[in-house]
């Protein structure tokens, strides 16, 4: 119980560091928002440089519920998206949009904020078409 507290927990507060790096990112304090991603990436012990190749839906901690985990995942998700508004990169959206769909298909629950976010996805890879 209190490992998945202590978990729980430390989603709260990276929930709250993607906020506040969006909140950056679109007061346009750029360099701000830069360091906030890097501890982003190390709250959840993933590198930048290999996030794309990871399979970070087999990446389970041993003391992670399921509920945990499509938590977790969805602000990996939420990172990436970031990452893609950081680095221009489309290869972030996509796996976002990986992650979005493999929570949609495997939790228990259904998910508004997953739906929109795929939606918002699919809006910015279309936008990449048309260009």
């Amino acid at each position: 119980m209190y490992k998945s507290d202590f978990l729980l927990k430390q989603l709260e507060d990276l929930a709250v560091l993607i906020a506040r790096m969006i909140g950056l990112r679109k007061e346009l304090q750029l360099e701000k928002a830069e360091i906030l991603l890097q501890e982003a990436y190390f709250s959840l012990n993933l590198e930048e440089n290999n996030i794309l190749t990871v399979d970070l839906t087999q990446e389970t901690k041993k003391e992670e519920d399921a509920k945990t985990k499509f938590s977790r995942l969805q602000l990996t998700a939420e990172l990436l998206m970031e990452s893609y508004f950081h680095y221009k990169d489309f290869a972030f959206l996509q796996k976002a949009k990986e992650l979005l769909f493999f929570i949609q298909e495997n939790s228990p629950t259904f998910s508004f904020e997953v739906e929109e976010k795929l939606k918002e996805i699919e809006s910015l890879l279309n936008a990449k078409t048309d260009l």
